[in-house]
C-alpha cells in the first residue's frame, strides 16, 4: 500500500525535494571520508548476518552462518587478536541451510536468537564466564517458527 500524505500536493513535494538535498549532501560528505577499520572480529570463515549489543551495551553478540553466537566484549582491546567472551551453540544445519539469521537483546542481560533451524534461543548474555567456552544449553529454545501458517521455512522458500 502506498503511504499518503498529510500535506498538501506542492508542500509535500517541496519537503521531498529538500529530504533528497539533504541525503545527497551526506552521501558526499561520506564519499569523502576516510575510514579506518579500527578491529574485525574473527568468525573462522563464516558470515555474520547478524548482531546486537546487549546486557546494557557491555557486550556485542554476533550471529553468523556457522550456526554460532559470539559473545564479544562491546570494547575489545585494539591490539593483538581478539577471542570470544563465550560461543553459544544450540542451533543446527537443517535440510542444507544454516545460520543464525537475527538477534535480539531481551531485559535482564539476555538475549534471543534466531536460526534457519526454525529455533529460536533464549541465552543469558552477561554470563561470559569461561572465555571462549561454549556455554551448554540456552535458557529456552522455541521450536518450529516459520512462515506464518505454521510452514518451515528453506532457502528455496518465498514468502
Amino acid at each position: 500500500a502506498a503511504m499518503e500524505s498529510k500535506l498538501p500536493g506542492d508542500q509535500a513535494s517541496a519537503r521531498a525535494a529538500q529530504l533528497a538535498a539533504a541525503l545527497d549532501t551526506a552521501l558526499s560528505a561520506c564519499a569523502n571520508a576516510s575510514f579506518a577499520l579500527r578491529l574485525s572480529l574473527p568468525h573462522g570463515g563464516a558470515g555474520v548476518r547478524a548482531c546486537t549489543y546487549a546486557d546494557e551495551g557491555r557486550t556485542l553478540l554476533t550471529g553468523a552462518t556457522d550456526n554460532l553466537v559470539r559473545v564479544w566484549p562491546s570494547a575489545p582491546p585494539l591490539g593483538g587478536d581478539p577471542a570470544p567472551c563465550a560461543v553459544l551453540a544450540a542451533h543446527e544445519s537443517v535440510r542444507g541451510t544454516a545460520g543464525v539469521q537475527a538477534l535480539l537483546p531481551l531485559p535482564g542481560g539476555e538475549v534471543a536468537s534466531a536460526g534457519r533451524d526454525g529455533k529460536v534461543c533464549v541465552w543469558d548474555a552477561s554470563d561470559t564466564a569461561g572465555r571462549g567456552a561454549v556455554q551448554p544449553a540456552p535458557l529456552a529454545v522455541l521450536r518450529g517458527h516459520g512462515d506464518g501458517r505454521g510452514q518451515e521455512v528453506s532457502n528455496k522458500t518465498t514468502i
